[in-house]
């Protein structure tokens, strides 16, 4: 998993297909999910896809470009195609979606 921030958002999300989770370090939910989460990046690295996440609750100016309400929060990121996940956090929901 990839940590993004605002100095390399532009660069890293122009390179491909991305899954980016929004995270907070205090979430319990972010926390449960972080083990699930890195299995997904493993599983889906050899689909040609990359997983990165943003630490939103530091980098505001991103979480408040995709309206983040709560976290985590997961997009599908490819160009200027963008889908908010809104599935179960579960490692076969996300690799299916």
């Amino acid at each position: 998993v990839i940590e993004i921030d605002p100095s390399n958002f532009e660069r890293l999300l122009s390179e491909g297909q991305w899954l980016v989770e929004f995270y907070a370090p205090w979430c319990g939910y972010c926390k449960q999910f972080e083990p699930a989460y890195e299995e997904v990046a493993s599983s889906l690295k050899t689909q040609g896809y990359r997983v990165g996440r943003i630490d939103g609750s530091m980098h505001k100016s991103l979480a408040a470009r995709f309206a983040i309400q709560g976290f985590p929060t997961i997009f599908y990121i490819h160009g200027q195609k963008i889908r908010k996940y809104s599935g179960e956090r579960s490692w076969e929901a996300l690799v299916k979606f």
